[in-house]
């Protein structure tokens, strides 16, 4: 990762983003997560264009890399209680 050494900022969305692929969440059921946390802009188009956007602003190719360099963001998430 290319970034300074500094925790980067994410807004609350894309650390849910963030913590659901490190959770192991298929990509396909983020905005079920998005949703049982209410947050807006839940939509498959809305969750593409925000990982798109995180690869390239951190420097990555794939979604687990861009988990991996950011794994110190990741926030626990409550899977059972969604019924995943």
């Amino acid at each position: 990762m290319k970034t300074s050494a500094k925790m980067p900022n994410l807004s609350p969305y894309e650390r849910y983003l963030l913590s659901a692929l490190a959770h192991g969440v298929p990509v396909g059921k983020i905005p079920v997560i998005l949703e049982f946390y209410a947050i807006e802009a839940n939509s498959m188009s809305s969750v593409d264009k925000h990982l798109r956007s995180l690869r390239k602003k951190f420097n990555c190719k794939t979604n687990t890399q861009l988990v991996y360099e950011l794994r110190n963001r990741v926030v626990s998430l409550d899977l059972e209680g969604m019924g995943l």
